[in-house]
């Protein structure tokens, strides 16, 4: 290997004197001890026992097809050359019951048998060797082996050892040794009774009971760290000494199957746990939505630094990103819309190694809701039989953050001359005296309804009674002080005479109103509110008065640090000086942050 090294270095085997010492010891009995503890993730060398058969050595995390797990001796489970089951345990399988140290269980394992050509009364196999499948939540580094110094990481594997190749193995006893392969493809009979065909031996490296199962292999770079995998130890003098017998890596694999046993990363495990998968969430325009997702990476355990969640929708793009916590990816985010999108969560590792997961789910539809404004509920309201009247009604819709459109309103009544009417502000003649109900009805762009009932008392109309008036324009409640807003009303006079006049008031507090209003338009001021009169118009009976201009902002100072709030009313008097007020309309302007 050290000419290898060389060469990779470009420098000439000639230009080295090699000279032949004693090997050093690498392994100090505090660097063996450490071998005997508790080691997560796992790695070779270490100590694993079954609880009842004593101490073996965990040779490599490998893997067999597409399971994680561990390689050590057949005769280390429960069964020699033959599949049990059993659980494994690292370092050491605690009292009954106690789970603890539980690390995997048997997967695999190279079958023994007896008769020809196994010789009379031997057990015979043509290798010794398990696959010990990993726990959920076990963590390893596959293809890594515990040393003194740095780990040894296994990059290749080889089918053949060949005379004259200097081998190591780390084993829980007597830690790490090597020596040169002097014998290959032997027949070996143990003093247990135990002969496995074509096996391969190093000679002058230390070896004792427990060292069982450790992996056997040579250096690819020294200077790196890096190993090519050759074998699996299982036997050598009783009592300990200087060799060990070792199978090779194809007679291992002719047993168990293919075994990957390099250390290549593994992609982190992640998948959504909440939403479930066509799950229906929330409903608005606006849906707040908790993504949880689970996360377990083999290398790097439930938690690591750099590991991470990144959450994105088909339809809302990138969502935002989550740390792990205890194996856990959670972010609180918002959906905008209502319908059905895909969320994908890629997870990524410590070392860069992504892997994703994804569900669909569809934001909720709500059913909208409406409010009918006249005929009020609470008193119920009188109305003269045969007399123009105006339907308010008013609505919200979540999905679409705004009132549902007008022509989505439906009035029906069975005071009604129509079967039905439609619209925010509607005019109408009851022309049935008694107590009628009047339902209106809202329907969203998505098919989803509410209704809302009020009731009405419908009496014989007088000779004469002041117009009905309701405001037209502007709704409300936003307004904006610095542009201008039509002022509109709509007047029913039960006399049927033209014109009506109308006087638009406005209320606040005192302080809110700007300087220089003339005296004869301010109507009232007590306890610190103010009337004032903006405008006069006029209109023909049963129709929308003339429109008339109004620029809050002549009104009105501009809010500071505060929400300023006044209240809009319409009064109408007809040809026989009977006046009558609108309801009144409440608006918000919201002052700068302070």
């Amino acid at each position: 290997e050290f000419e290898g090294e060389l060469r990779a270095l470009g420098i000439p085997a000639e230009a080295v004197s090699f000279e032949q010492f004693e090997k050093p010891a690498e392994f100090g009995l505090q660097d063996i001890l450490a071998l005997r503890q508790r080691v997560r993730p796992l790695r070779g060398g270490t100590q694993i026992s079954l609880g009842t058969t004593g101490f073996c050595t965990l040779g490599v995390p490998a893997r067999l097809g597409g399971t994680v797990g561990f390689l050590t001796n057949s005769h280390c489970t429960a069964t020699t050359g033959a599949f049990d089951g059993a659980a494994q345990h690292q370092p050491n399988a605690p009292a009954p019951g106690d789970n603890s140290n539980r690390v995997g269980v048997e997967l695999a394992d190279s079958m023994f048998f007896t008769g020809s050509p196994c010789p009379n009364g031997l057990l015979c196999g043509n290798a010794d060797a398990a696959f010990i499948a990993l726990d959920a939540g076990i963590t390893a580094y596959p293809g890594t082996i515990m040393t003194a110094g740095q780990n040894v990481r296994i990059q290749g594997e080889t089918a053949t050892s060949v005379v004259g190749q200097s081998l190591h193995k780390v084993g829980r006893t007597t830690g790490h040794t090597w020596g040169d392969v002097d014998c290959t493809c032997a027949d070996v009979t143990t003093q247990g009774g135990q002969h496995v065909f074509c096996q391969d031996r190093v000679d002058d490296a230390g070896s004792n009971g427990g060292d069982s199962g450790s992996a056997v292999w040579r250096w690819a770079s020294v200077t790196h760290r890096t190993a090519t995998f050759h074998g699996l130890l299982w036997a050598g003098p009783a009592g300990g000494g200087d060799y060990f017998w070792f199978s090779p890596t194809n007679r291992i694999e002719a047993q168990l199957g293919n075994i990957d046993p390099t250390d290549a990363n593994e992609p982190p495990q992640v998948a959504i746990t909440s939403p479930q998968h066509t799950a229906v969430v929330g409903s608005g325009n606006i849906v707040p939505v908790q993504l949880v997702a689970s996360f377990f990476d083999l290398e790097d355990g439930l938690e690591c630094t750099l590991c991470e969640v990144r959450w994105t929708s088909d339809v809302d793009g990138y969502l935002g990103t989550s740390s792990v916590v205890n194996g856990v990816a959670t972010l609180d985010t918002s959906l905008f819309w209502s319908g059905p999108r895909w969320i994908f969560a890629e997870a990524k590792d410590n070392n860069g190694h992504k892997s994703t997961d994804s569900i669909l789910i569809e934001t909720g539809n709500s059913a909208p809701s409406v409010a009918i404004l006249r005929p009020t509920l609470t008193p119920v309201e009188t109305v003269n039989v045969g007399s123009g009247y105006v339907l308010e009604g008013t609505s919200f819709d979540a999905e679409l953050f705004t009132p549902l459109d007008c022509g989505s309103l439906e009035w029906t009544s069975s005071a009604f001359a129509a079967p039905s009417l439609s619209g925010c502000m509607v005019p109408t003649v009851f022309d049935t005296v008694g107590v009628h109900q009047v339902e209106l009805t809202g329907t969203d762009p998505f098919g989803e309804t509410d209704s809302v009932i009020h009731s009405v008392q419908v009496v014989p109309g007088p000779g004469s009674g002041p117009p009905d008036v309701s405001i037209v324009s502007p709704l409300g409640p936003g307004i904006d002080l610095h542009s201008f807003s039509m002022l509109q009303a709509y007047g029913n006079d039960p006399d049927d005479q033209s014109p009506i006049l109308y006087e638009w008031v406005v209320r606040a507090p005192s302080h809110t109103f700007v300087s220089g209003i003339p005296p004869a338009d301010i109507l009232s001021n007590q306890g610190g509110v103010m009337e004032v009169r903006i405008r006069n118009t006029s209109g023909s009976d049963e129709a929308n008065s003339q429109p008339s201009l109004w620029l809050p902002s002549s009104t009105f100072l501009s809010p500071s640090c505060s929400t300023l709030q006044f209240e809009l009313e319409v009064r109408a008097t007809d040809a026989q000086n009977l006046t009558t007020p609108s309801l009144p309309r409440s608006f918000s302007v919201p002052g700068p942050p302070c």
